[in-house]
C-alpha cells in the first residue's frame, strides 16, 4: 500500500527519539540504588533487595538491549509489581551486590524543579559471582546514585583503593572487582536528615569486607584479568563522549537523567536534601 524506496525505509526510524543526552556507544545497563523498605525491616521471609536495598535493573532496559547483552544473572530477581512514588507500578530486575570494576565517574549537579541535586554514574565493568565463589566477567554496567548515595558510592571506592594501597604494588583499584551492596542477615538502615530537619531511613551501599580482611591471596581472586583489562581500556576509550557530557553543564533533571527507571524509583529513594 505504501510504496517506499528501500534506501529511504528505515532513513527516519529514530529522527523524533530524544538526543539531548549522548549515551553510551554499547550496551550497558544502569544499575541504580534502590534503598530497602523500613516497613520490610522485620518480615524475616522477605530475603531481598526491597529489604535490604540493593541495586535495580530496568527489565525495559535489557528487553531493549536484547542480544546486545549476555544472558542475565541468575541472582537478579525480576520484580514486576514494585511500585512508583507516583503511585504507578513498574518491573525490574533487583539484586543486592554487584561486583564492579570502575572504568570511569561522572558527577553533575542538576535543577529540578528550582532546586539542586547531584547525580553520580560510574561505568564499571561488572563480573558475576558464582557459587563456586569465583568471579565471571559478564559485561560493561553503569552504577547510578542520586543526592547524599553519591557520596556513599563514592566513598566505597574510595575505601577499597585505602586499604589495598600498600597490596597492589602500584596496580590501579580499577583492575579488581570491587564487591558493593548490602550485606549481612540484617538490613543495616540508618536515619537522615534533610535541610528542614525530616528525616528518612535509608540503607546505603557498602563495601564488602573479608572477615579476615583483604588479603594479597584476596586480590588475586578479585582481579579482572589481562583480557578484561584490555576491554576496560577499549570501553573507556569509546565511553569519552558520555564521560564529558556532564562536565561543566547544569541542565533539568528530565534532560539530564541517564536511569531509563529514576522516575519509578520507590519513594525511599529520594534522598532529602
Amino acid at each position: 500500500m505504501f510504496e517506499i524506496p528501500a534506501e529511504f525505509q528505515n532513513k527516519l526510524k529514530d529522527s523524533m527519539k530524544d538526543n539531548g543526552v549522548v549515551k553510551l556507544p554499547f550496551a550497558a545497563p544502569t544499575m541504580w540504588w534502590m534503598n530497602g523498605k523500613p516497613a520490610l525491616k522485620s518480615v524475616k521471609q522477605v530475603e531481598n533487595a526491597t529489604r535490604f536495598g540493593g541495586w535495580g535493573i530496568s527489565r525495559d532496559e535489557v528487553d531493549n538491549f536484547g542480544s546486545e547483552l549476555a544472558e542475565v544473572p541468575a541472582y537478579w530477581q525480576l520484580h514486576d509489581d514494585l511500585a512508583n512514588g507516583q503511585g504507578g507500578s513498574y518491573a525490574a530486575y533487583l539484586c543486592r551486590t554487584a561486583w564492579v570494576a570502575p572504568i570511569a565517574r561522572r558527577y553533575g549537579w542538576f535543577d529540578r524543579n528550582g532546586q539542586g541535586r547531584s547525580s553520580l554514574n560510574v561505568l564499571c565493568y561488572l563480573a558475576i559471582y558464582q557459587p563456586d565463589k569465583t568471579l565471571l566477567p559478564y559485561g560493561p554496567v553503569v552504577l547510578s546514585a542520586k543526592s547524599l548515595t553519591c557520596v556513599d558510592l563514592d566513598k566505597c571506592f574510595k575505601e577499597f583503593a585505602a586499604k589495598t594501597a600498600s597490596l597492589r604494588a602500584g596496580t590501579l583499584p580499577n583492575y579488581f572487582y570491587h564487591p558493593i551492596g548490602t550485606w549481612g542477615q540484617e538490613p543495616a538502615f540508618v536515619e537522615r536528615k534533610s535541610k528542614s530537619g525530616a528525616s528518612s531511613s535509608v540503607t546505603p551501599p557498602q563495601l564488602y569486607l573479608p572477615k579476615n580482611g583483604i588479603t594479597t591471596e584476596t586480590l588475586q581472586k578479585w582481579f579482572v584479568s589481562g583480557e578484561v583489562v584490555t576491554e576496560m581500556a577499549s570501553l573507556y576509550d569509546l565511553a569519552q563522549d558520555w564521560i564529558n557530557d556532564w562536565k561543566n553543564r547544569t541542565t533539568t533533571k528530565a534532560e539530564a537523567a541517564v536511569d531509563p527507571n529514576e522516575l519509578s524509583v520507590p519513594a525511599e529513594d529520594d534522598y532529602p536534601f
